[in-house]
């Protein structure tokens, strides 16, 4: 909670604070459906959020995959975009994460416990958050995770290829990296630290913005517009966080059940 933050000192902001809280709450809550799965004889568990859709083909032709792909899959690099090197893997800020009954058990008892407390900070004081509270916790049980392209951001049926229009953290050079070719894109600030290269703002045209209060629907309204076929959505979602998460204003704590009417049901295939 914020005392034992301000006590711990990993903290200097009201925000850095709120983000503590979130994310701990978020650990919190994993770790208890990860231990309410362990605790159940059901033969399937499904827990989803109100505002996630599922593509039950995908899950179908991921679990009838042999373990063998799966395992050739981990061990092989990711990549961000259309940047040509290998980024860091990691299992957060996806699609969703799919537990084996077998994986689910060995993680019960790998001690992940001690992950929830709310003086486990991560860089800069924020924690990690569920998801990533997951892989962590797959670490300490010695499972690795594996990525599916059944599985994506953008999905490869959706759009070509060669109509992406992919966000970067990383300074767009003449000649270094093949998004820059796109004219749709425009440099709109360069890096001020020279420390901090990929700190670059830039812009491609037209463009549009969905805002609202965190876990309000508008990764779903995201979703739902980027289907219109003239709308090009990024490689990869950035988010602002332009109000503290735990200090909303009135009528932000509509939840996901008042607002999921609105969206006309769309098959994914």
């Amino acid at each position: 909670n914020g005392d034992h933050v301000r006590r711990s000192g990993a903290c200097a902001t009201q925000t850095c604070e709120e983000m503590v809280g979130l994310n701990h709450f978020l650990r919190a809550k994993l770790f208890a459906m990860l231990e309410a799965i362990c605790a159940s004889d059901e033969a399937v568990s499904v827990i989803l959020d109100e505002d996630t859709a599922i593509n039950t083909t995908a899950l179908r032709a991921w679990l009838a995959e042999p373990p063998q792909a799966k395992l050739l899959r981990a061990q092989e690099p990711l990549y961000a975009g259309a940047v040509s090197r290998a980024a860091v893997p990691q299992v957060s800020g996806g699609p969703g994460i799919v537990l084996s009954r077998s994986a689910a058990k060995r993680m019960c008892s790998a001690s992940c416990g001690k992950l929830v407390d709310p003086l486990m900070h991560g860089k800069n004081g924020g924690g990690i958050g569920g998801d990533a509270f997951l892989g962590k916790c797959a670490q300490l049980a010695k499972i690795t995770p594996s990525n599916s392209s059944l599985f994506s951001r953008q999905p490869s049926w959706a759009v070509p290829a060669a109509n992406y229009v992919s966000f970067h953290r990383t300074k767009p050079v003449a000649g270094k990296y093949d998004f820059i070719a796109d004219p749709r894109c425009s440099i709109i600030t360069e890096a001020g630290d020279p420390k901090r290269p990929w700190d670059v703002d830039y812009r491609c045209m037209p463009y549009f913005a969905v805002v609202g209060a965190p876990k309000a629907g508008t990764t779903s309204l995201f979703g739902y517009l980027a289907q219109h076929p003239e709308i090009v959505k990024p490689f990869t979602k950035e988010m602002q966080l332009f109000t503290p998460i735990a200090n909303l204003q009135k009528g932000m704590h509509m939840t996901p059940a008042s607002y999921t009417g609105f969206f006309p049901h769309i098959n994914p295939r």
